[in-house]
């Protein structure tokens, strides 16, 4: 059977839990990481990537847990303490993961050198082999994962890995040749060690064609909706990918593609019955696409939950006939992608938008009664003085929600390799570091895209970031 529709088959069937499965622990790591007030339920609640790898291996009948180290003040121990019983550790790797990264699997191999550690997400997706090889990671799934986890907990299960014996003591990590044997390479998407140490890649695995064969979310396997299962804000999302490229920006997920508004109406049924959720935080890249009337029934099937919501979208596409839509249907903010006013730092940025595209969309999203929130980048490529001063004055205009980051040479970005071709990342193991220490403060460190003396930016970093309006939300308990 094809992977996506035996997906989609689990997603409807699932399959009773087999303890004769391999089992599997997914780590949350921490973030240290901030966000402005108003928004603290971003890092708090359940989000959408872990949420999905852990319905489906649940829908397969593999024993799975979630780990979640957020809240933990020894995320690497707590880790350490909580998977004894699990064959297979898995690690969502996100920018500011590394350090987390090297510790805890070295930390899993002194202890279980028998355990397989698998990594997935953003970080690992967008420099496999740096990761890779500066990490005791066995095997690494890049992209796009529901899929890829079913092939490989199949081949796993396949190959009976929990009747096996376990390795000789000293041993790094499992010896493939018992674990797929003539499997692994025919897996998609992935990247895995040999016994000696050689980094293998598979073919690449392209994006799912039908979002709608995804499961349901299941965040009763989130440990702290087990203690409490009603969840005030839902984050989720209609689509995945964008139709853009911004040079700053990194997708795991490149290619826009859709769920259709019956499976979007389907999942929120199933969570707010579960969860009662008050409040929808949709985390789509572009909330308002080319095509309007979808975001019409969207705006539809939104408002039959009778509840608020936020999204981010670009400042295209919108008119006051469809804001007048996105308001009676409860949105409350519209977070817009500005990063710049210029017509020159917008352009090498490929953001493809103008001042006048700006100025419109937020001119019209406050007409309909909606807040516009403006989201900043200092230092981009071509800043200047008078760029800063004008995005500045912008924002006092504005009065509405703002935020502002400096540039961030996000691995895997066009931004990420200038910066090691202009030699201003000398080592990327390091820079994958120095990403864990940002913190979005006015005294952080940053690298310097532009012509301009790092004090300027410094100045309307601070002046744009003491703008900052608060946000849709107060923290959830």
């Amino acid at each position: 059977m094809d992977t996506q529709q035996l997906l989609k088959q689990l997603s409807g069937e699932p399959r009773p839990i087999d303890d004769t499965k391999s089992s599997f622990g997914i780590v949350v790591p921490d973030s240290v990481f901030t966000v402005p007030e108003g928004w603290e339920f971003v890092l708090r609640q359940p989000f959408e990537g872990v949420s999905y790898i852990a319905t489906v291996l649940h829908n397969a009948g593999c024993p799975v847990k979630i780990i979640d180290t957020r809240f933990s003040n020894n995320p690497v121990q707590q880790v350490i303490e909580n998977i004894s019983d699990v064959d297979i550790v898995g690690i969502a790797t996100y920018e500011d993961s590394f350090p987390f990264l090297e510790e805890l699997t070295g930390r899993i191999k002194s202890a279980y050198p028998e355990k397989l550690i698998i990594l997935g997400g953003s970080l690992v997706t967008s420099v496999p082999k740096v990761i890779m090889e500066n990490t005791k990671a066995d095997l690494a799934v890049l992209g796009e994962g529901e899929l890829t986890i079913l092939e490989l907990m199949e081949g796993l299960n396949d190959g009976k890995h929990r009747s096996r014996p376990s390795q000789s003591a000293g041993s790094q990590r499992p010896l493939w040749s018992l674990i797929l044997p003539d499997q692994l390479n025919q897996i998609e998407g992935i990247c895995y060690k040999t016994p000696a140490d050689k980094l293998i890649f598979t073919e690449p695995r392209a994006q799912m064609t039908d979002l709608d064969n995804l499961p349901v979310m299941n965040l009763s396997l989130w440990p702290g909706v087990q203690k409490s299962p009603k969840i005030k804000e839902i984050l989720i999302s209609a689509s995945r990918g964008c139709y853009m490229s911004c040079s700053f920006c990194y997708r795991t997920t490149p290619k826009l593609s859709l769920k259709s508004p019956a499976k979007f109406r389907a999942e929120l049924q199933v969570l707010k019955q579960k969860h009662h959720f008050e409040f929808l935080y949709l985390v789509d890249l572009t909330f308002a696409l080319p095509d309007r009337q979808r975001t019409i029934d969207l705006c539809h099937v939104l408002k039959e939950f009778n509840c608020r919501w936020s999204c981010m979208t670009r400042v295209q596409n919108l008119d006051p006939e469809l804001l007048k839509q996105m308001k009676q249907s409860g949105c409350e903010i519209i977070l817009y992608g500005f990063e710049s006013l210029d017509e020159a730092v917008l352009k090498q940025a490929r953001k493809g938008q103008s001042e006048p595209d700006i100025r419109s969309a937020i001119k019209q999203t406050q007409a309909a009664g909606i807040k516009a929130g403006g989201l900043f980048i200092v230092g981009l490529p071509g800043e200047t003085r008078e760029s800063l001063d004008k995005v500045i004055k912008f924002t006092e205009e504005m009065g509405s929600v703002v935020r502002v980051k400096y540039l961030s040479a996000l691995p895997g970005t066009d931004i990420y390799y200038q910066g090691l071709k202009k030699g201003l990342i000398k080592s990327e193991v390091q820079h994958l570091r120095w990403l864990a220490k940002e913190r979005c403060q006015s005294d952080d460190e940053f690298i310097n895209f532009s012509d301009l003396p790092d004090k300027i930016l410094r100045e309307s970093y601070q002046k744009l970031n003491n703008m900052y309006v608060k946000g849709p939300r107060v923290v959830s308990c």
